[in-house]
């Protein structure tokens, strides 16, 4: 008799330790670059106080005895619309009655982490269709090989090329534009970020005391004070593009990862908290006073 008959081979899975690769939900970037409103309606409209009454000459000397110019101002509104966005997911019973009781609770973490980052995923490529295509606001810049013609400059790709020159040559007709206001934050993809730390351009400016042994190094603090912003973004969400159902040799679920966006960088001048009714922001979302009992402040709520 073979002295290991008696042996029983059990596969018990670990409680410990388990391999992952869900996103944390803080390299999201749509739900939170912009400042959020709270509203008390799911749709309703709000005041636009346009330029054109504004930052005008009046002649504001009066005779004596005589009565002072009249001026006055017109606005228009704006309307919003609160979406209500849900997914759904299901732990079978079977699931359940084969997961130790110790570890059951695992399952409904599970569960929240798999839907809220479903949930964060479209608003991410909501965020990107919103704000991060051609022709969403005043003035779109594209690189292009030679970078001549109109609003066009030379790729960044290209060594020859000086993206800070080519940012802060914008600063000028920006602030002109916004009613005297600098940018004061940014957004840029991945692939930008790392070929910026990179440019000879960028290094070239920050090239003071480097050596040989420590050469200049582009941090994303560089990068702020040579964009001359507060805030920087870097945007590096994954998207899973393949079909959902595709399974691997091993029984997992086959992934297409792309990032959301790409070749992008955005200048913006964003209040960081909407202190008054009177705001001048480039952009703001809008959260329904009526989902704060589950529990939301522009972010998903789980519910069982």
């Amino acid at each position: 008799m073979d002295k290991n008959t008696s042996r029983n081979q059990i596969d018990n899975v670990l409680t410990g330790f388990a391999q992952d690769y869900v996103q944390d939900s803080a390299v999201f970037v749509g739900a939170r670059y912009f400042p959020i409103i709270p509203v008390s309606q799911n749709a309703g409209k709000f005041k636009v106080y346009g330029q054109g009454s504004f930052n005008r000459p009046v002649n504001s000397k009066r005779a004596e005895d005589g009565v002072a110019n009249t001026i006055g101002f017109k606005s228009g509104y704006g309307s919003y619309t609160v979406d209500d966005d849900a997914i759904r997911t299901f732990i079978s019973d079977k699931e359940v009655a084969n997961t130790p009781a110790s570890n059951r609770a695992q399952l409904n973490m599970d569960a929240s982490r798999l839907v809220i980052n479903a949930l964060l995923v479209n608003k991410e490529l909501e965020f990107k269709d919103k704000f991060l295509t051609k022709g969403k606001w005043a003035k779109d810049l594209v690189g292009t090989a030679d970078g001549t013609g109109a609003g066009n400059f030379k790729k960044w790709s290209d060594d020859g090329s000086n993206p800070i020159d080519d940012i802060l040559d914008q600063q000028t007709a920006f602030s002109l534009a916004t009613g005297g206001r600098k940018w004061n934050k940014a957004l840029m993809t991945l692939d930008v970020y790392n070929r910026l730390r990179r440019h000879p351009a960028v290094l070239a400016s920050i090239t003071g005391g480097a050596t040989t042994a420590q050469p200049a190094i582009a941090t994303k603090e560089t990068l702020m004070a040579l964009l001359d912003v507060e805030e920087l973004e870097i945007m590096q969400s994954v998207i899973n593009q393949a079909s959902n159902g595709l399974e691997k040799a091993d029984g997992t679920l086959l992934a297409d990862n792309q990032f959301a966006a790409s070749g992008v960088l955005m200048l913006n001048y964003v209040e960081r908290q909407i202190a008054s009714t009177k705001t001048p922001v480039a952009a703001a979302g809008f959260h329904w006073n009526e989902f704060v009992g589950l529990g939301v402040n522009n972010g998903p709520a789980v519910r069982r």
